[in-house]
């Protein structure tokens, strides 16, 4: 066997859509966001807009504040503070996101309001977020999404204390939970914007996003690492895309985070090929929850991959190129190629595709599938070499 076809390559030829361009600035944002910036030099226009209209900032002001606290929000209301830009600050201004992993359940995020800057740096409050968030993640995975935060108030935590009373306790409330199903046979990954690493409490952040990979069987344990690494990068892009683009298209048509030549679906499907058949991805769900300060809604969703892969492969989308080795059409779609044809590489002989080199009426009058066959080895080693080269190596994610 080949060494490329060693990774399944040629075994699942699936489409890979182009990414669609991300959304371009009203007129009255298009200055501050020229071509070429990095992509943590964008803003979501919705962030700007709120942040302008809460604290009376200019649009150039408000972009250039975001960028110098690197999207800290908690930073950013108490540099308006201490730079008398604002005299008072209106309630949910502080906030803080914790994440917290129910293994083998679900990922659970909880949105906290809190009273001050210093709340969300005092080790005592964070420590109280840490043992909540750990009480709500053990919420029943079925409750309704609406009944879920006054659920939250009525549970308790492991001193059997109700939730709500802790958090009177520290004049913090919670505005929102969220949770999100792990699954049997799934890899998880997550990610944490602006984690309070310093403190001892990576999972508190101003925002959280998971990505739960169900695979066909529990094979991936041997790949564990690779296939973790790829729910990691969807839950970054996702968090990040929320920030800074808060694009509408579908997740699997756009660019990716890191890569922005590709879409998210080829980054999944690449992996795919190149960890097969451990990491064929089912189903994939993914959540994320930014601190209330963003003023924008916690949400998750599914993409059934399999299916998506079927319609694929039902509407004649499973190449790459149309044209492919396999075709009995020539190269230009234009006529059926004969058993018997002409000779030379013109178009409409069998040797023409994929062959540009001249050939005796001994070879020209051989079948396609013989001509095919005699390639073959050497076209899989090529396409595995091309695959390896240019999404392994150098792709760290």
């Amino acid at each position: 066997m080949a060494a490329g076809d060693a990774f399944g390559i040629m075994n699942n030829r699936t489409v890979f859509q182009k990414p669609v361009a991300r959304p371009s600035y009203g007129a009255d944002l298009a200055e501050f966001f020229p071509e070429g910036l990095h992509p943590t030099e964008y803003i979501r226009p919705e962030i700007v807009k709120r942040l302008c209209g809460q604290y009376g900032l200019t649009p150039e002001y408000a972009i250039g504040i975001f960028r110098e606290v690197q999207g800290d929000m908690n930073v950013l209301v108490q540099t308006l503070l201490e730079r008398k830009k604002i005299a008072t600050v209106p309630f949910g201004s502080f906030s803080l996101v914790a994440m917290e992993s129910y293994v083998p359940e679900n990922f659970c995020f909880v949105n906290f309001t809190l009273p001050s800057f210093e709340a969300t740096r005092n080790e005592e409050v964070l420590e109280a977020i840490h043992e909540l968030v750990l009480s709500a993640a053990e919420l029943p995975i079925d409750l309704p999404p609406a009944q879920l935060l006054s659920k939250f108030m009525d549970w308790t935590v492991e001193t059997e204390e109700r939730c709500d009373e802790v958090m009177a306790s520290y004049d913090i409330s919670a505005t929102a939970v969220q949770l999100l199903a792990h699954g049997e046979y799934s890899a998880q990954g997550f990610a944490v914007l602006n984690p309070l690493e310093e403190l001892g409490f990576p999972n508190i952040g101003c925002g959280a996003a998971a990505c739960c990979l169900d695979l066909r069987t529990g094979i991936h344990k041997r790949f564990r690492f690779h296939v973790e690494r790829l729910a990691d990068s969807i839950s970054e892009h996702v968090l990040r895309e929320q920030v800074h683009f808060g694009q509408e298209d579908h997740l699997l048509r756009q660019k990716l985070w890191f890569n922005p030549e590709y879409s998210v679906e080829e980054q999944i499907r690449f992996k795919e090929n190149l960890l097969q058949p451990s990491a064929s991805v089912y189903e994939m769900r993914y959540g994320v929850m930014l601190s209330s300060s963003f003023g924008l809604k916690p949400f998750r969703n599914i993409v059934e991959l399999e299916k998506l892969k079927i319609a694929q492969h039902k509407n004649d989308k499973n190449h790459e190129d149309p044209t492919t080795t396999g075709s009995r059409f020539t190269a230009d779609g234009a006529s059926l190629q004969t058993t018997a044809a002409a000779v030379g590489g013109n178009a409409g002989s069998t040797m023409h595709r994929g062959m540009s080199y001249n050939v005796d009426k001994d070879t020209g009058l051989r079948t396609n599938s013989a001509a095919v066959t005699d390639r073959m080895a050497e076209s899989m080693q090529r396409h595995g070499d091309y695959a390896l080269r240019r999404f392994y190596r150098n792709n760290f994610h």
